[in-house]
């Protein structure tokens, strides 16, 4: 191989280029003669080692199970770990476009892909909350049917599901819902994403809805910030829409297939919907990797990260002036229910305050609280609830 006649044949005969011949012949004979004749008795992988060192990467690689570890932390962003990231390298570092793509690329590789939709799942970081669209059914005294409607909480990390059935969509259920919700977890997401609905947003709008007040101050007393998704826009509270639907199929659908006595009242159907949601949050992911359950993976890995509940939890108060009646009562209009008050109040204007499970009746000029009422929201059957001390 000392001329190029040399190089010709071995190029033909090797289907390799000539440039390339004549690059390891010159490479191998800065090595010796000696060197030549002991690379020819390597195997295929040391030889190429020899001809063709590794080089070492031009940008430093970052601690992407560090930096995966540390996302999960409140308030921490892929812009604040790659500040530190930057500000810590020996050699040249990614950009900051580069180092999200190479952030992303890791976690598909270990199968920690950004899940479908357009929310990347942060423990502990956000609850959808939305009403299913089907009824569920129970019989008051007087064996007429009465509709519910199923409300439901998803956690966007573990999806841990709560539910819970109201008599109707109205505001207050809403709010009962999402403070039943809350407590259910044990602790409170950074972000409350909300449906469009008309006891939940004032006006909506395709960047930000405008929350109403009571909604607001529920998450003041929770230390949450509330987000109304854009209309006509499910993908952006995904969680909860797959959480109704599978709601609709493991507890609506199979209370009816099951044939499960109709419940007696509201009361009891919540009992019937909270032994269906149980079995439901304690069965294992189906069509996933997944082997363990919603309970499971929410006591695992998104727990830890919940906000402490307040000592009391959030009740909206509603605060009226009625006219105690001849029959010495109050009547609340909406439900229809009177809860009675001493008989010397009888025409007089007293102060009432409804919460969501009490009434409160005081003297108008005093302020002295003259009687307390558990408070009751059936439709059917008996509405006048008499003091039982005066």
């Amino acid at each position: 191989m000392q001329n190029s006649r040399t190089i010709c044949v071995t190029a033909q005969k090797l289907g390799i280029p000539k440039s390339t011949v004549s690059f390891l012949f010159q490479m191998a004979l800065s090595h010796g003669e000696a060197k030549v004749a002991e690379s020819i008795q390597l195997p295929d992988t040391q030889l190429m080692e020899t001809f063709y060192p590794p080089t070492t990467k031009a940008y430093q690689e970052p601690d992407w199970v560090e930096v995966h570890k540390k996302l999960a932390r409140r308030n921490v962003t892929l812009k604040l770990l790659y500040d530190i990231y930057k500000s810590q390298v020996v050699r040249s570092a990614y950009t900051y476009t580069s180092f999200c793509r190479r952030y992303s690329e890791w976690r598909q590789t270990n199968g920690l892909g950004v899940p479908n939709g357009n929310v990347q799942a942060i423990p502990g970081e956000r609850m959808e909350i939305d009403f299913a669209g089907d009824n569920l059914k129970w019989i008051d005294p007087n064996c007429d049917v009465q509709r519910a409607r199923l409300f439901i909480a998803v956690l966007l990390y573990s999806n841990l599901t709560y539910a819970e059935a109201f008599s109707n969509e109205k505001q207050q259920s809403w709010i009962s819902g999402i403070v039943h919700a809350l407590e259910y977890f044990g602790g409170t997401p950074q972000v409350l994403v909300m449906d469009n609905a008309k006891a939940l947003v004032k006006h909506s709008s395709w960047y930000e809805g405008d929350v109403q007040q009571t909604e607001c101050s529920l998450c003041n007393h929770y230390d949450i910030e509330p987000r109304a998704c854009q209309p006509r826009r499910p993908k952006h509270k995904n969680r909860v829409e797959a959480g109704v639907g599978l709601a609709q199929r493991q507890i609506i659908a199979a209370m009816v297939l099951e044939r499960t006595p109709m419940a007696r009242d509201l009361d009891h159907l919540n009992e019937q919907v909270k032994a269906k949601l149980e079995e439901l949050i304690d069965a294992p992911f189906t069509a996933t990797e997944r082997s363990s359950a919603r309970r499971q993976m929410f006591e695992d890995e998104e727990r830890e990260y919940l906000g402490r509940l307040p000592r009391q939890a959030f009740s909206p108060l509603d605060i009226r002036v009625f006219v105690v009646d001849r029959g010495h009562c109050v009547r609340i209009s909406g439900d229809g229910h009177r809860y009675s008050t001493p008989p010397e109040y009888t025409d007089k204007r007293v102060s009432v305050t409804i919460t969501d499970d009490k009434i409160y009746i005081y003297d108008l000029d005093s302020w002295v609280k003259i009687a307390e009422h558990k408070r009751y929201k059936n439709v059917q059957g008996n509405k006048t609830h008499l003091l039982t001390n005066t």
